[in-house]
């Protein structure tokens, strides 16, 4: 084990799981060689607490990232150094937790000081573009300088709830509120809202949120619409945004984790979990990014936390078994 916890870019917090057994899957094997673990939570899930537990981390360190002069994180791309919103909002949310814990002012001046460099990041009509063109091989797509997110957006509206909590400054309201606005515009009229007809025509009806937007077909990356959930979760439940967007955000919550159970039993490859859903809209070999394994079985749990539904606890039981030991 590391002495100190790094961020890993999209990953979770909390005490890790060691993993001991062998398997004959190569997934599984790949994930025990890396020493990957699965994050247990130990705290319900709620609104404007802390997030995911990043707090037990002792720094916000994410590989392939550095700080500029003024202190925002910047990501490394090959030889590039760029700004992004996720970074920055995971950042921001990491020092949030911090300032629980300690009620330390620097704590509270470092999350406050990255809640407002997202909002610099923030174009007028609330979307989080990412000012850099970046390629994703197994997408077959290049997204161009102002490509969007789904989980930028959603996590942006998990740091203004934090935000407004601790200051009642009403631009975190308007800023979430732009920002949801944004996330619940239509892939087809440029935004990050998409269905589940790419999957079935019988689910047209079914919303959801794409990380990667991808055309003519869905790729339905899953931790991101996770991650976008719970931004919809921290600002729907928040009374203090009811007239921000908070009551159609409840609603697309509900709506939102009705959309996941559908497809949840497509991401296992038998025996590990894929990336995304690219294997049956694109139709290629399954996306496996051994790492993300272990983020989809934090989410399910945290899922099950948040709904009480059991469906969520079966699925983080089985992805589970999947790399416990025996």
């Amino acid at each position: 084990m590391r002495k100190i916890l790094i961020l890993s870019l999209l990953l979770c917090f909390a005490a890790p799981i060691k993993i001991y057994a062998l398997s004959n899957n190569h997934y599984v094997q790949q994930y025990i060689e890396k020493d990957y673990q699965y994050q247990p939570f130990i705290q319900d899930y709620k609104i404007n607490n802390d997030y995911l537990n990043f707090s037990t981390a002792k720094e916000f360190k994410p590989e392939k990232f550095t700080w500029d002069e003024n202190g925002i994180p910047m990501v490394k791309y090959g030889t590039r150094i760029e700004y992004n919103p996720v970074t920055t909002a995971q950042g921001a949310l990491f020092y949030h937790g911090k300032f629980l814990t300690s009620q330390r002012s620097e704590d509270r001046e470092a999350f406050l000081k990255l809640a407002d460099a997202l909002i610099k990041m923030q174009s007028k009509d609330g979307a989080f573009r990412y000012s850099f063109s970046h390629r994703i091989p197994h997408l077959k797509t290049r997204y161009p300088a102002g490509w969007v997110s789904g989980m930028a957006q959603g996590q942006a509206l998990s740091v203004f709830s934090r935000a407004y909590e601790v200051t009642k400054d009403i631009k975190y309201k308007l800023a979430g509120n732009a920002s949801f606005n944004f996330l619940t515009t239509p892939v087809s009229k440029g935004g990050t809202m998409t269905d589940l007809s790419h999957i079935s025509s019988k689910w047209k009806d079914q919303i959801w949120f794409e990380e990667y937007v991808t055309s003519p077909k869905n790729n339905y990356t899953l931790n991101g619409y996770i991650y976008t959930l719970l931004g919809l979760y921290d600002w729907g439940y928040n009374p203090e945004m009811a007239s921000y967007g908070g009551e159609k955000a409840k609603i697309l919550f509900q709506r939102g984790q009705d959309s996941v159970k559908k497809i949840l039993l497509k991401y296992d490859v038998g025996g590990y979990t894929a990336y995304d859903l690219s294997h049956l809209t694109l139709k290629q070999e399954p996306h496996v990014v051994i790492e993300y394994h272990r983020v989809h079985i934090s989410q399910m749990y945290v899922m099950y936390r948040l709904t009480g539904s059991k469906y969520f606890l079966e699925y983080y039981n089985r992805w589970k078994s999947y790399v416990d030991p025996v």
